[in-house]
């Protein structure tokens, strides 16, 4: 890995990097939502094979820059200003999600996947069409190798809602930044990579860091709360120091002792360095007012010494440079971001590739199979996954099977063909509150489906119709398990596959409301409020609680979009045909109004519907969600 030292004493070297023109530029950025001005006038640039970060004084819009530069921040009713290159580029979804490597302060990893297996995965999703599935393996055994996780290759990621305790915080925090490099991006962003890690574990993240801007000629860019006295010294090679109001203070390589260029800043504010003392600390203390009670106008004194001093001067002349030359034009940014990515696997040279133009590399079929085999396959073989769907259906199923035991084929006493009804309700309503058992799971998921997203693995339809395949392949069995243990033990009539088919798709179809409110839901209390509240308002008017005719009329249209009411009625008619040995069995559904309904098939068709609605109103969430 090579040091600051080690660079100090190859002067071209250095100096060739210097003059290389910035791999991110940005020129009088103001960030503003309604009257409050978070980034005020930012201007700055970052290069290849220097390990760059963005310090502040808590509340300076530190996260707000680096969400900005990646794009990871919608504007909604914010106000954005100023000019912003990658590479030369104009900045689009592209350029962005192809050309750049994001990793998130949060861990947002698959607890069920493996180190290897989570690059693989990402690998498939995120590299161009062209690269073959050996050039993937051979970029994850050399990701592995070079952050240094070979001992823990094999080892579950796990988590807290893992059956297994997984890796240490260290070893997460180089998964995710392993994640974010999979495709050799020559850019990296890293928003606080150090949070929550002791001293010794911080340091070795950031050597991770700047190892893989000076050896692997990236522009890594990371915002940094408080850094140790050796990481600054030896990892940092330039600083960008926000203070209040989001005003730059310093933009510029920093030095090491009291001669380097921070330092002779500092003093010639009238705020000597002492020799000794933290170089970071004492650049927070001072441009962060100390205890002072005015921070606000010491930011604005130090903002203007900074834009007045030599180096200030410097960094804006560049940047206007490399704005003067930023292409703005489609097929001149493809020219560009093709040149500066070479050697990257999310870009295609090929030129007929089509998706050269998209931000998402890969299809979307590609992108369903391949969650479907690294995530789906492993969910299978979880053991909390399977009992969250399975365990409440056999529990259920042996229960209506001892209460219930051969009612079905009484036909003395209307008891029992009442019984009948009440069991066929439950059968037919029960899989909606099923899904209320795994809301957890789909809601803890979200950050990892954002972040995947703002990734550029995929595209949030994709995610879905993965997601939805899986848990309706994975109810396939379950709900067979549950149908077959009532059909049979209460002598039900009719047709078997009738009753299981209006279970399964009753169960599909709570699994899309599960999804849409899991996507629309603030956190998972309302999660696990909304559902349950409204599946108790379709049972309502399913037609058994209250009879069709005697629902108030204002009311009687909603039976009419309430699936139960479809399931129920198709229940009904499959069980009490001609053929049934209760001698007036027309009566009963005559009683119920079940007469008037759709035919079972008609029934079948309006569960396919609903199926359809809630998927794509899941889709419709998910997509605001991604955008907000």
């Amino acid at each position: 890995m090579r040091t600051q030292a080690d660079e100090l004493e190859d002067p071209l070297l250095e100096q060739r990097h210097e003059e290389d023109p910035p791999m991110i530029a940005f020129e009088d950025l103001r960030y503003s939502i309604k009257d409050k001005v978070i980034l005020d006038g930012v201007t700055g640039s970052f290069y290849r094979f220097k390990m760059s970060a963005i310090m502040g004084t808590s509340g300076a819009g530190k996260t707000t820059l680096i969400d900005l530069l990646a794009a990871r921040r919608s504007l909604g009713k914010a106000d954005l200003e100023g000019k912003l290159q990658l590479g030369g580029a104009w900045p689009t979804d592209v350029v962005r999600k192809r050309y750049t490597g994001f990793c998130e302060q949060q861990d947002t990893l698959v607890s069920v996947l493996t180190v290897r297996e989570t690059f693989e995965c990402t690998a498939e999703l995120k590299c161009a069409t062209s690269v073959t599935r050996q050039q993937k393996l051979e970029r994850v055994g050399e990701l592995i190798r070079e952050l240094g996780l070979e001992a823990i290759a094999d080892s579950v990621v796990g988590g807290a809602t893992a059956t297994t305790r997984g890796i240490s915080g260290g070893q997460r925090k180089r998964v995710n930044i392993g994640n974010a490099l999979i495709t050799k991006p020559p850019i990296l962003f890293l928003d606080e990579p150090t949070t929550g890690l002791d001293s010794a574990t911080a340091d070795d993240v950031l050597s991770v860091a700047a190892s893989l801007a000076r050896d692997g000629g990236r522009a890594v860019v990371a915002t940094l709360h408080s850094p140790s006295s050796r990481a600054f010294r030896l990892f940092v090679d330039k600083v960008l120091c926000l203070g209040t109001g989001g005003r730059v203070l310093w933009c510029a390589p920093t030095g090491t002792d009291g001669s380097g260029p921070l330092a002779m800043h500092l003093a010639a504010c009238g705020i000597p360095y002492v020799e000794g003392d933290s170089l970071a600390d004492t650049m927070m203390y001072v441009f962060g007012g100390g205890t002072e009670a005015n921070p606000e106008e010491r930011s604005l004194t130090f903002a203007k010494h900074w834009h007045e001093c030599e180096a200030g001067a410097t960094e804006a002349s560049k940047v206007a440079s490399a704005m003067a030359t930023m292409e703005e034009d489609a097929g001149s940014v493809l020219k560009v971001l093709g040149k500066a990515t070479e050697g990257s696997l999310a870009w295609d040279d090929d030129v007929t590739d089509a998706r050269r133009v998209r931000a998402v590399a890969t299809t979307r079929l590609h992108g369903i199979l391949t969650l479907f085999y690294y995530r789906s396959l492993n969910n299978f073989t979880d053991y909390k996954y399977v009992s969250a769907r399975l365990g409440d259906k056999i529990f259920l199923g042996l229960v209506l099977a001892s209460l219930f035991w051969g009612e079905g084929s009484q036909q003395r006493s209307e008891k029992h063909v009442s019984d009948t009804v009440g069991l066929i309700w439950f059968a037919c309503v029960i899989p909606g509150y099923s899904a209320s058992s795994y809301m957890p799971t789909l809601v803890m998921e979200r950050p990892v489906f954002i972040r995947e997203v703002a990734d550029g693995c995929y595209l949030p339809s994709t995610y879905l119709v993965a997601k939805l395949l899986e848990e309706w392949i994975c109810l396939l069995p379950f709900s067979l398990c549950f149908v077959l243990s009532v059909y049979y033990s209460v002598s039900l009539q009719g047709s078997f596959i009738v009753l299981w088919l209006v279970s399964y798709l009753t169960g599909c179809i709570g699994v899309a409301i599960a999804y849409t409110i899991a996507a629309f839901s603030p956190n998972l209390e309302t999660a696990n409020s909304v559902l349950p509240t409204y599946i108790t308002i379709n049972i309502l008017f399913c037609g058994y609680v209250i009879i069709y005719p005697e629902i108030p009329l204002g009311w009687r249209w909603y039976a009419h979009i309430d699936w139960f009411y479809y399931g129920w009625t198709a229940g009904m008619k499959n069980n009490f045909r001609q053929d049934h040995p209760f001698s007036d069995s027309d009566s009963v559904l005559d009683f119920y109004y079940v007469n008037r309904a759709p035919s079972i098939f008609v029934s079948m068709l309006a569960l396919i519907a609903f199926t359809a609605f809630f998927s794509m109103t899941a889709l419709i969430f998910l997509n605001i969600l991604v955008n907000k």
